[in-house]
């Protein structure tokens, strides 16, 4: 029944050919497994730097919202001390003797906390 075609057998043939596929399927299967597995570690590679990127912007703008709120309160503090050290040399102009400018107790403690805040976030 079976016939042989140039000598062979065509069943054989298709069975050999069949075989041949099936292994090729299930390493091709392997492979794609294997790289699943890859793909998986790489895209959370991907995710822990980008939220390190993340994090290290927002250490960023939190230090430079830190230095700007340090340099406006010192502008500030600067003022004040101007106007209050002025508010002082005129009412001492009326006394005997012109007193040096003195710092007063609220912008010693604002300088001391601002230091104190600056240190902290460091």
């Amino acid at each position: 029944m079976n016939r042989f075609i140039d000598g062979h057998n065509p069943i054989d043939r298709l069975k050999r050919k069949v075989k041949k596929l099936e292994e090729e399927r299930d390493s091709l299967k392997f492979q794609l497994n294997e790289n699943e597995e890859k793909m998986m570690v790489l895209n959370k590679k991907l995710k822990e730097v980008k939220l390190q990127r993340d994090w290290d912007n927002v250490k960023f703008n939190r230090v430079v919202i830190v230095i700007i709120h340090t340099l406006f309160t010192n502008v500030n503090i600067n003022t004040l001390t101007t106007k209050v050290n002025d508010l002082t040399f005129h009412t001492s102009q009326s006394t005997t003797s012109p007193s040096p400018p003195k710092l007063t107790n609220l912008t010693l403690f604002t300088k001391v906390n601002i230091n104190t805040f600056t240190t902290n976030i460091s």
